[in-house]
């Protein structure tokens, strides 16, 4: 009579939510990327304007933005590849490009992942990039405030070119 209330069901159950509704995971980075990518949004927080000293924010969100946005690596490189949106940092060694682009939260694809939508102060997104004969691949990213000054170093289809 109480079936639904039976121990083992509610544990059967909760196995099964758990088993379909697992969130995707960022990919794994080794030591030296982690240390790459830190380096390079903590030199990030150094561009702000003086005015926005002290006031500036970094969350590291891509295990919590996958989930509800599953196109997200592909709306972030096909915004990449737009000719003055490649990366502000780059990095060649044997076999690999590391590269970090800005995406405004003004952006279509900002504004997709709710960067300005509902935040106060406003968002921008850091994609922290793995490039290599698979392509390009989408590490990390990070909310960051809005305001600080990124100057593109290198186009990214240029990048991803050189594995090809």
């Amino acid at each position: 009579m109480f079936w639904p209330f039976c121990p083992r069901f509610l544990l059967g159950l909760g196995w099964l939510f758990a088993m379909l509704v697992v969130a995707p995971d960022a990919p794994q980075m080794w030591a030296e990327e982690k240390v790459l990518y830190d380096f390079w949004a903590n030199d990030y927080l150094t561009r702000y304007p003086a005015d926005l000293a002290g006031r500036t924010q970094r969350i590291s969100s891509l295990n919590h933005m996958l989930p509800a946005h599953k196109d997200m690596e592909k709306q972030a490189l096909e915004y990449a590849l737009i000719d003055g949106n490649g990366p502000f940092m780059a990095q060649e060694m044997p076999g690999v490009t590391f590269a970090m682009t800005l995406i405004p939260g003004n952006s279509r694809p900002g504004l997709s992942w709710n960067l300005r939508q509902s935040q106060k102060p406003p968002l921008d997104g850091l994609a922290f990039w793995r490039i290599n004969r698979n392509g390009a691949r989408l590490l990390a990213f990070d909310r960051v405030s809005a305001g600080a000054h990124a100057q593109q170093v290198s186009g990214m289809q240029e990048i991803i070119a050189k594995y090809d």
